[in-house]
């Protein structure tokens, strides 16, 4: 059953998203968002770890937004007849939510359209969507996430309106339109009520090692078995990995060194001066204050890795 909920304050509505798996998560579920994972949408869920704080780079998209509504009011698709979408749309049976960016009305089609809204980087947008023939490749998780608004809202078009930010304050708009699929959608549907069955069976997803670091923190916050220990003699996987990271510890160790080394002899350069100009670089040794402060207490896992040397030896 689809619910429509009114949009109150920004605590009501963050508080209704927690319960939902939502069309910003998608992407990250099905495997295809770089930045975020299935694990750590599966923390927030279950409330492991917090949302992403509303950082200023957050606060500043979501302001941009009112500049592509204009761009697409006065020049981009002024025909259109466009509403800012204030409502919150969930699927109750599956636990799917969304909030599209805009509803819009197009005089040459039937039906009710989905806008979704972006800003990206100059150089972002050149490296990863912009193809070597012109084309857009938009990203695979903005085209899941127009989907499921399509799918909650019942849209029968959508489209992304992206805003291109470039160097010193240029930028440029583009319409992309988004090709509704009811495969997909179903596919969506699929893993939805398999997230959401997988984590009331208490089944954790599989953890990207690169991304879910804090996620696994917060897991295993505090031990539960301190003994016996647990014997890892029959890992295979183990052994190269804690060997290569020794070397690359290694290799960490004698970089800082030189670096320390370095450090110390620019500083007998400088002297007593504060800065110093050389081309191509800047010099600074500046002093700096810092004021007194009492720690909180904290407590938190350490992880040490030593290696046994007479085994490692052969004895």
């Amino acid at each position: 059953m689809i619910e429509r909920h009114e949009i109150g304050t920004r605590q009501d509505w963050l508080a209704r998203r927690t319960v939902d798996l939502t069309a910003s998560d998608i992407g990250a579920v099905m495997g295809v968002n770089d930045n975020k994972t299935c694990a750590k949408v599966w923390a927030e869920k279950v409330g492991l770890i917090s949302p992403d704080p509303q950082s200023d780079f957050l606060m500043f998209r979501e302001c941009q937004e009112g500049a592509i509504l204009r761009w697409l009011r006065r020049y981009g698709r002024p025909s259109w007849e466009i509403v800012e979408a204030e409502t919150y749309w969930r699927d109750s049976d599956i636990r799917l939510g969304a909030t599209p960016d805009a509803m819009a009305i197009d005089p040459e089609r039937d039906g009710i359209g989905v806008v979704q809204m972006k800003t990206v980087a100059q150089s972002v947008f050149e490296s990863n969507w912009l193809r070597s023939d012109g084309k857009i490749d938009l990203p695979l998780s903005y085209l899941l996430q127009t989907q499921v608004e399509a799918m909650l809202t019942g849209a029968t078009w959508a489209c992304v309106v992206t805003e291109i930010m470039g160097n010193y304050g240029t930028g440029s708009f583009f319409v992309s339109e988004v090709e509704l699929n009811p495969e997909v959608a179903e596919r969506i549907r699929d893993v939805t009520v398999r997230f959401w069955a997988d984590t009331e069976a208490g089944r954790t997803p599989r953890f990207d090692y690169d991304l879910d670091a804090d996620v696994i923190n917060a897991l295993h916050r505090t031990p539960l078995i301190k003994d016996p220990p647990l014997d890892l003699t029959g890992d295979n996987l183990l052994p190269p990995l804690l060997a290569k990271r020794s070397r690359r510890k290694s290799y960490i160790q004698r970089a800082e060194k030189w670096c320390d080394r370095a450090d110390a002899e620019i500083k007998d350069k400088l002297g007593g001066h504060e800065t110093a100009t050389l081309p191509g670089w800047k010099l600074s040794w500046k002093l700096q204050k810092r004021e007194q402060r009492i720690m909180e207490a904290t407590q938190f896992r350490v992880l040490r890795v030593t290696q046994d040397k007479d085994k490692a030896n052969g004895k």
